[in-house]
């Protein structure tokens, strides 16, 4: 039960403010457990450097079941038949959404027994079974966030988030911690003259990066020989 957030850059793990970040929450019915989790919760309060409204729903994964979610999306819910080795007359009720007035975004997974239309009850029927074998006990879910308008570069945004299994204690997971690198770098090459009579002459390029930032770790020049298409040089 662990949460990733965006790789990023050299040891602060800076990433742009430009492009949404992602973060991918893992659950799991640990081997040793003595019966299927029923219902599953996944709370993610986010801190003031996330602008709430950019959160977008991903995949919804759990046991052999996949969940695609339609691009775009801040709330989802579906009804999906559980995983094996449930009986087919239990289904998982799946919703994700975001309280932005509580600045958190959630997961609920609850199995549902078709007969009688409630949570269900049976110890060995559920969400998950216990992970003994072919990853059959775990799960994920996905989402992507911006950080909010002005964060300045060199923001430290740490992110974590609490999975519940029926009504044990709050998993808490390990916190993920990037830096905010909010300005692209800029990078010129210096002007050539209009006319040059011999076959060798210096091209020169150079870049910067607001103070703080990552920096310029790498140029890519392209070249145009007589008004042809840009080549990599």
């Amino acid at each position: 039960n662990y949460m990733q957030g965006p790789p990023g850059y050299s040891t602060p793990a800076y990433v742009g403010s430009q492009v949404p970040w992602q973060y991918t929450i893992y659950f799991e019915n640990e081997s040793n457990a003595l019966a299927f989790a029923r219902q599953i919760v996944i709370t993610n309060v986010l801190g003031p450097s996330f602008d709430i409204r950019t959160f977008r729903v991903g995949e919804i994964v759990f046991g052999d079941v996949t969940i695609q979610v339609p691009a775009n999306r801040s709330f989802y819910q579906t009804r999906v038949a559980a995983p094996y080795p449930n009986p087919t007359n239990i289904v998982v009720d799946v919703t994700a959404g975001v309280d932005v007035q509580h600045s958190t975004v959630f997961w609920t997974l609850n199995a549902i027994d078709l007969n009688t239309g409630q949570l269900v009850e049976n110890a060995f029927e559920g969400v998950l079974p216990p992970n003994t074998t072919n990853n059959i006990g775990d799960g994920h879910v996905i989402y992507t966030i911006q950080p909010a308008a002005g964060v300045p570069t060199g923001t430290v945004v740490t992110n974590e988030a609490a999975i519940v299994f029926d009504t044990n204690d709050p998993i808490i997971t390990n916190p993920t911690t990037n830096t905010v690198d909010a300005v692209p770098p800029t990078s010129f090459v210096g002007a050539l003259p209009l006319a040059v009579l011999t076959t060798n002459f210096t091209v020169n390029w150079f870049g910067t990066d607001d103070p703080s930032g990552s920096g310029v770790a790498s140029y890519d020049i392209y070249v145009s020989d007589n008004g042809g298409p840009w080549q990599p040089w």
